[in-house]
């Protein structure tokens, strides 16, 4: 199974005037197969600016999603964000990609650096927070990673008990509060650093947390929340 992220370049369009709605609502009928499904294969990030085009960045988590993009997406296909219209430049394109095998048979570590680069949070129905508990990250990727993974040998099953071994040991970010489909959301924006003492849990939380950076992380992935990138740190055992 192959996750990928791709760019999909759109003129006629200006990103500071596309709602987050918006963007779900386009993406989704490139690629939104179960309108009902609580495990999306598919996520994505907001548009962003490059060569005086819109990008929208889509990534897909299986290879279903991605053919059903690149048949969707295609050049000449008018886009409709609110009252803007644009239209698609080219073909998807491919910015990078992994494999459910390579991110199981990643160089284990006891620690990781996450940005969070657009609002996280998680909870249910109309509750919200933005705390992102390494248990509730677990919870959250787990369900996710183990509904959409093709293998079933490489399911990923760490009790809440396993969580306790994960901590945070540096935090520099905000709560950040939006407005999406009429909710009031609270979610989180910084740096976490997370440290485990467990070997036996720490290769399945590292290897969720590198599957978030496709599938996004906690609640509205698919409308650009929850966008995190993994970045250097330390490791536990080493000092700064």
């Amino acid at each position: 199974m192959i996750l990928t992220r791709w760019a999909v370049p759109i003129h006629g369009v200006e990103p500071a005037h596309v709602t987050l709605e918006q963007l779900h609502a386009v993406a989704s009928s490139w690629v939104d197969d179960s309108h009902w499904s609580e495990s999306k294969p598919w996520a994505i990030r907001p548009l962003r600016t490059a060569d005086g085009l819109a990008v929208l960045e889509v990534s897909t988590l299986n290879d279903a999603a991605a053919q059903r993009l690149q048949d969707s997406a295609s050049p000449g296909r008018p886009v409709r964000f609110g009252n803007q219209h644009g239209v698609i430049v080219s073909r998807p394109c491919p910015i990078t990609g992994t494999t459910v095998e390579q991110i199981r048979a990643h160089a284990p570590t006891d620690a990781w650096c996450v940005r969070f680069s657009t609002p996280t949070t998680f909870g249910n129905r109309n509750r919200f927070s933005p705390w992102p508990d390494p248990s509730t990250i677990v919870r959250s990727l787990q369900r996710r990673w183990n509904a959409i993974c093709d293998r079933p040998d490489y399911a990923i099953r760490l009790e809440a008990a396993q969580c306790r071994a994960i901590w945070v040991t540096d935090l520099d970010g905000r709560n950040a509060i939006l407005t999406l489909s009429g909710l009031t959301v609270s979610g989180y924006l910084g740096r976490v650093r997370y440290s485990c003492d467990d070997k036996t849990v720490a290769p399945g939380f590292g290897a969720l947390l590198q599957f978030a950076e496709f599938a996004g992380l906690g609640r509205y992935t698919v409308r650009g929340l929850g966008v995190i990138a993994l970045e250097q740190t330390w490791h536990t055992s080493h000092h700064r």
